[in-house]
């Protein structure tokens, strides 16, 4: 009898539509396809705002008053096509973004002044 009421229709039953299978499909592939990564090489350094650069042109601030951690800071550089590096000290008080090739720390034969920083990174995109 159970099996007759399949057959009738009158259990409730899932209906799994196309869209639905097209969704769940999506969902699987984004967990397993590699996203497109961005490098960075950090130093322990900093360039100094005030040696030549001119803010809105070689450096902004991503956040002035924080906190924003080192991976916030480097999640925005990366989603920032004028951000060619990025500035954040320790303390996760602010996040710089340097552009234009700015403060590269020897990168592609920048010189921009600069000193060692034991509370902060400064990193570049492209660099190893």
């Amino acid at each position: 009898q159970a099996w007759s009421k399949v057959v009738e229709g009158s259990y409730p039953q899932k209906a799994v539509t196309r869209t639905a299978m097209a969704v769940r499909l999506l969902s699987l592939l984004a967990l397993v396809t590699p996203v497109a990564s961005t490098s960075y090489g950090c130093l322990c350094q900093a360039c100094y705002f005030s040696a030549g650069f001119t803010e809105g042109t070689n450096f902004k601030y991503y956040s002035k008053t924080g906190p924003i951690t080192f991976d916030q800071c480097k999640t925005a550089c990366t989603a920032d096509a004028t951000c060619t590096g990025f500035e954040h000290p320790k303390t996760n008080k602010y996040c710089a973004f340097w552009m234009n090739g700015a403060c590269g720390l020897g990168m592609n034969g920048d010189v921009s002044a600069n000193t060692k920083w034991a509370d902060g990174f400064t990193c570049s995109k492209g660099g190893s």
